[in-house]
C-alpha cells in the first residue's frame, strides 16, 4: 500500500502535470502537539503547473484541497501550499 506521501505526489502529478513538484513531510515538527513522527499528518507542498495559469491563490488552493479530501478524512491534518503557474524563462526564446 502506498504511503500518504506517495499518494499526494501521485495525485499532484496526475492532476496538475507540474513543471515543478516538491513535497516534504513535516510531521516530525508537530509530534510534540499532534501525532507521532510516523503518522504523515503534516506536509509542505510546492507545485508549479500551467493548469494554475489565470487562477487566484484561493482557486489554486481550493483545487488542491478538493483533490486531497480523502487524505484529510483519513488522517492528514495540515498541508502548507505554495502553488503557482510556471515562472517565465529568464532567457528569451
Amino acid at each position: 500500500m502506498a504511503t500518504r506521501f506517495e499518494r499526494i505526489v501521485t495525485i499532484m502529478a496526475q492532476n496538475f502535470r507540474p513543471t515543478h513538484l516538491a513535497l516534504r513531510d513535516t510531521s516530525s515538527d508537530h509530534g510534540d502537539h499532534f501525532f507521532s513522527q510516523s503518522d504523515e499528518t503534516h506536509f509542505q507542498l510546492i507545485v508549479e503547473s500551467r493548469k494554475f495559469e489565470g487562477m487566484s491563490q484561493v482557486q489554486m488552493h481550493q483545487a488542491i484541497y478538493m483533490l486531497l479530501d480523502r487524505e484529510f478524512h483519513s488522517g492528514l491534518h495540515a498541508i502548507a501550499i505554495h502553488a503557482s503557474p510556471p515562472k517565465p524563462s529568464d532567457t528569451p526564446d
